[in-house]
């Protein structure tokens, strides 16, 4: 029998509906982006690590960071809806 977590809310404890429309990511974990961000000079597709995410809100919202590849540095730091998000990288 597998062990469950009970720290980490089932679908049962969130309602089904809102299991199957907002996923939810962990920190640490990596999520693509599903529409661009000009303002922030993201594009479709880009990359980040969740840094935070809120818990006792109405809708899961993480910040996520976004690394210059070439040197480590922070292109990008800002909040993403769950809907924004995605675990794999979004089709064209």
């Amino acid at each position: 029998m597998a062990h469950r977590d009970s720290s980490r809310p089932t679908s049962s404890d969130r309602g089904a509906d809102t299991a199957l429309l907002s996923p939810t990511f962990e920190e640490l974990e990596v999520v693509y982006i599903l529409d661009p961000r000009p303002d922030l000079g993201l594009k479709r597709g880009d990359h980040g690590t969740v840094v935070h995410a809120y818990s006792g809100t109405s809708e899961p919202a993480y910040i996520v960071e976004f690394v210059n590849p070439t040197n480590g540095s922070t292109r990008a730091l800002t909040e993403f809806t769950a809907d924004q998000l995605s675990r794999t990288p979004p089709t064209c």
